[in-house]
């Protein structure tokens, strides 16, 4: 099986009548070795620094590191032992610990979604990690099961959308259309839209600062020696060729030319692996998405469990046509998975998207939709807000640097041209059945939630709205956590406002 060869679908009939079965299964036998794998990436890092960077100790560090690998490898196989799973009257019961004695019941038809995961390491044998995500939401999920054989992974997802089908749960709110008897291809995306994806995204600079992050915490200094060495390097190099002041500020810039590159390179390399042979297709009520390189992964999604939908349209994206579409729901994935998991379509032309949208969610009436304008002084009420965060700035900067702090006030015009901008294109809306939010000028995006999901709201006035007559209103939508802040729309007439509070709250 080659690196790029997606999941085979899951209809292990037979292998799904064995799991109903009521004694209970374990993991499979190779379980403990991806456990322990996976631990000791989790630890790597510290590890190399004690070796490479621990001042004295000599081979006691050694020995400290064996020893820990070997606790590692003791809990793996113990967890392998007490890991015991069966299907029961539609719930899957999860029993373990060794110790502390657990038993978990997930009932199959509340999982929304799951998510089959496979490198090549589980493609060498046979298995896959398998991951179950309910309403619940949080930061962790349902379930995780590592690793599963492939079959049983298979089965297991079989088995969650038959409960859901015979639960009735496939019927979405707003939607229209009824459930689709056979799969169907939406999108995929050949090589030329990845290398676009890539060109568009800013993954690599994500991904650098991530790095970033873990050399600081690794060793502290290590990363400012790292950078002090480079600039001592590269500058020692120019002095010695004995170049002017002209040609210094042409190298500065060609080094930040270069280092733009590259950082556009690596987003491009990011999103090959990420969404190589991506494929979203829709099948009985759910949208199915599969992709990756390396590691494949396959989850699904049923319509009628979306909490919001995010259309986001960069500078970038309009200078390519094209649009990404992401929802969240309230399984963590959506929220906090690693992989991106709610991007289920991370590039497209603007009309294919207001297609699946329209489609997904015909009585939305997209992209046609009676968006209303901010309060008249949006624009002054973010104006001064950016003033008082610049102010705020070039206290300590003149503090530092004296008069040459005052240079950041230099930011004040560009403030206040992105707020007249800002407020010009942003708008609130409010029909019988969703609540959205346009904001954004050179980086736009839509926010659309319908109004049945909405589970709290808030309105919020400072002394400064009070006194123009505007609100902003906080939407939450269940599953809501720390990196998927809730809806907000911001600056609204103080009487919009009220009315929208009120229609929200009442449901």
């Amino acid at each position: 099986m080659t690196h790029s060869e997606p999941l085979p679908p899951a209809d292990s009939t037979a292998t799904a009548q064995a799991l109903r079965a009521e004694h209970e299964r374990r993991l499979h036998p190779w379980s403990w070795l991806f456990v322990l794998l996976y631990q000791l990436r989790q630890y790597a890092m510290p590890l190399i620094v004690l070796l490479l960077f621990g001042r004295g100790g000599g081979e006691w560090w050694e020995s400290l590191g064996i020893v820990f690998a070997v606790v590692l490898a003791l809990g793996a196989v113990l967890r392998y032992w007490t890991y015991r799973f069966r299907i029961d009257a539609g719930e899957l019961v999860i029993r373990s610990g060794v110790l502390q004695r657990n038993v978990r019941h997930i009932p199959l038809a509340r999982i929304q979604n799951v998510v089959l995961r496979r490198n090549p390491l589980h493609r060498l044998f046979g298995v896959a990690d398998v991951r179950l995500e309910s309403a619940v939401g949080g930061k962790q999920a349902e379930a995780e099961m590592q690793v599963l054989s492939q079959a049983d992974a298979e089965a297991l997802e079989a088995l969650v959308r038959q409960s859901r089908q015979s639960a009735g749960d496939d019927s979405a709110i707003g939607a229209a259309a009824p459930a689709e008897a056979a799969r169907e291809v939406l999108l995929q995306l050949p090589l030329a839209e990845l290398l676009r994806l890539g060109l568009i995204s800013n993954r690599g600079v994500v991904a650098v600062m991530a790095a970033v992050g873990v050399l600081s915490q690794a060793s502290e200094g290590m990363f400012v020696r790292m950078v002090q060495d480079f600039g001592e390097r590269v500058f020692g190099y120019a002095q010695g060729m004995g170049l002017e002041r002209w040609q210094y500020a042409a190298m500065i810039v060609l080094l930040l030319m270069a280092v733009a590159a590259l950082m556009r390179v690596l987003s491009i390399a990011i999103a090959v692996l990420r969404f190589y042979g991506f494929e979203l297709s829709q099948d009985d009520g759910r949208l199915s998405v599969e992709a990756g390189l390396l590691t494949r992964l396959r989850q699904h999604t049923p319509l009628s469990k979306v909490q919001r939908w995010w259309i986001n349209e960069s500078l970038l994206h309009r200078w390519f046509s094209r649009r990404s579409l992401s929802v969240e729901t309230a399984a963590v994935a959506y929220a906090e998975d690693a992989h991106g998991s709610g991007e289920i379509v991370p590039l497209a032309p603007p009309r294919l998207i207001d297609e699946l949208l329209s489609r997904w969610r015909p009585r939305l009436g997209w992209p046609s939709l009676p968006w209303q304008r901010l309060h008249p002084l949006a624009w002054w009420r973010m104006f001064v807000q950016a003033s008082w965060i610049i102010t705020a700035a070039a206290i300590p900067l003149c503090v530092n640097f004296g008069a040459w702090g005052l240079l950041v006030f230099l930011a004040v015009p560009w403030g206040w041209l992105r707020a007249r901008r800002y407020a010009a294109h942003a708008r609130w809306l409010l029909t019988d059945e969703w609540v959205g939010w346009r904001g954004g000028w050179l980086n736009r995006h839509w926010c659309l939630v319908e109004r049945a999901r909405v589970q709290a709201v808030r309105l919020q006035q400072s002394p400064f709205d009070r006194r123009r007559g505007m609100a902003s209103l906080l939407v939450d939508t269940a599953g809501g956590g720390s990196l998927v802040p809730p809806l907000r729309l911001r600056y609204l007439p103080e009487a919009d406002a009220r009315r929208v509070f009120d229609a929200l709250r009442r449901g």
